[in-house]
């Protein structure tokens, strides 16, 4: 798929997205904007999009054709 940009402060980054139904429906989501705040010291976390399901996706596309050993 084609890169989408994400922005965090002044960084630009561009990300490869696999071509599948939930990643379909996590780019219609788009444009949005996520507020961090600081958990525990050392992580930070941030309110999500609605739960996406990973449950139309095959195990194969989830593997990405990668050889488990």
């Amino acid at each position: 798929m084609e890169g989408t940009g994400i922005t965090i402060g002044d960084w630009e980054l561009v990300s490869v997205m696999e071509d599948n139904p939930t990643t379909r429906l996590f780019l219609s989501k788009l444009p949005t904007t996520v507020n961090f705040c600081d958990f525990a010291g050392g992580e930070k976390v941030g309110d999500a999009l609605r739960a996406l399901s990973c449950f139309s996706i095959s195990i194969l596309e989830m593997l990405n054709e990668h050889t488990l050993i």
